[in-house]
């Protein structure tokens, strides 16, 4: 009897720790920590609102955050997915949108160049109770552990948020007769006529047809049935183009690719080296791809 009602004691003693043990670890919070996201490219959608993407060291499904990092009556969550849900990191990378007026300080009117400087993050195990807005003292985190990322509005946000006030009578009359189809015709004369340097230096394009020959792709990325292109032409590294489609291509980096697009106005991305560059725009309505690109 003594034997039996020791190995019981050893039995129940091992229970009760492994209990103890399966207890603690289901009380025991997941720790929430908040990663910096580095921005990579910014353009804009239809909506006229930022689309951006870029990376981090965040796990996949972490909850990607964006806000001022002012005050608490900014600290809403500014990005969201193009469904509206707050985006996550998917292998390392980040795709969201931002409301195009966010963070932009104005009395009057929106004008192009106007900047909003926001705070972008991924933070793991991410409480869906912070959606209203985040506590200060996840505030003060996230300020430590990201910088400023600027967020430049483009002409043509500019005059949606305004209304189409900040337009002139001719250029509202263009605008709004232009259909965004392309013209053939228009598309191979710009192309004979006009050089990259007379796209690059104003929005005066916008609405027109281009053909694009023979461009090479820098980059490109696909993301909710959109594919953006980051292209050169003229074998020139500096002439580049931003391309946008609705759909997919199979365009990927250094093929060789012929464009037939519609000029949006110029757009600002954020380079590898942390600086921006600004670039004429593109929506293609054909995309084929004729070559690649060999050492």
């Amino acid at each position: 009897m003594t034997l039996i009602s020791s190995v019981l004691s050893v039995v129940l003693l091992i229970l009760l720790v492994v209990v103890a043990q399966f207890t603690g670890n289901q009380d025991k919070p997941a720790t929430q920590k908040i990663y910096p996201v580095r921005v990579t490219q910014i353009t804009t959608d239809k909506h006229q609102d930022w689309r951006f993407s870029g990376t981090t060291k965040a796990p996949d499904n972490a909850t990607v955050v964006v806000i001022t990092g002012k005050d608490g009556d900014h600290n809403i969550p500014l990005a969201q997915t193009s469904a509206g849900k707050l985006p996550k990191v998917r292998n390392g990378k980040v795709q969201a949108t931002v409301l195009g007026a966010s963070g932009v300080r104005t009395t009057e009117k929106y004008q192009a160049g106007q900047t909003a400087k926001l705070r972008v993050v991924a933070i793991s195990h991410y409480d869906k109770k912070m959606g209203t807005a985040l506590s200060d003292k996840m505030v003060a985190k996230v300020n430590a552990k990201s910088k400023t990322t600027v967020f430049k509005l483009t002409a043509a946000q500019a005059r949606y948020l305004n209304g189409d006030e900040a337009e002139s009578s001719t250029e509202s009359s263009t605008k709004r007769t232009h259909d965004g189809s392309y013209s053939a015709t228009e598309g191979e004369n710009n192309a004979r006529k006009y050089s990259y340097g007379d796209f690059v230096k104003s929005d005066d394009w916008n609405g027109k047809s281009y053909h694009i020959s023979k461009a090479e792709v820098l980059q490109a990325d696909e993301s909710a049935g959109q594919t953006t292109l980051l292209v050169y032409t003229d074998e020139d590294p500096s002439h580049l183009f931003m391309v946008s489609h609705e759909g997919k291509t199979t365009a990927v980096e250094d093929d060789y690719v012929d464009i037939q697009g519609v000029f949006g106005d110029r757009q600002t991305y954020e380079t590898k080296l942390g600086g921006s560059n600004t670039v004429p725009s593109l929506t293609a309505k054909k995309i084929t791809v004729t070559g690649q690109a060999t050492d």
